[in-house]
């Protein structure tokens, strides 16, 4: 069984996978169902409107390749940031983003870590 620091790796790692793949169902198993991405811009986007982005092609994803992740572990948190090199179509625009990703955890009703919250910044 993974620790709590594999759990969350393979989240993020899962999170790209299902970005680049559309994989609508694997994010939506990941993603807490309150979650919501803060974007570069400052604007949050709740899980439904993301999701509905990523099917629709408005936010196509082709590639990330990870950079560096690194896990805060606090009494009552766990943080993870995340760094990697994404391949992106955001509305229009392709370009390699260097995202960094903060992303917050919770267990859902079943017991089980997902990912709660997520802010995108570059580096």
């Amino acid at each position: 069984m993974m620790n709590i620091h594999e759990q969350a790796k393979q989240l993020y790692r899962d999170l790209y996978q299902g970005m680049v793949n559309q994989n609508i169902n694997l994010l939506n198993a990941r993603l807490a169902d309150n979650f919501v991405l803060e974007h570069m811009t400052g604007i949050k986007q709740a899980k439904q409107d993301w999701l509905q982005a990523i099917e629709t092609g408005q936010m196509r994803y082709y590639r990330a390749q990870e950079d560096q992740v690194s896990i805060k572990v606090t009494d009552d948190s766990l943080i993870l940031i995340g760094r990697s090199i994404v391949d992106a179509k955001i509305y229009g625009f392709r370009a390699d983003w260097h995202l960094q990703m903060t992303l917050t955890f919770s267990q859902n009703k079943e017991g089980h870590l997902v990912i709660n919250s997520a802010v995108a910044k570059s580096y």
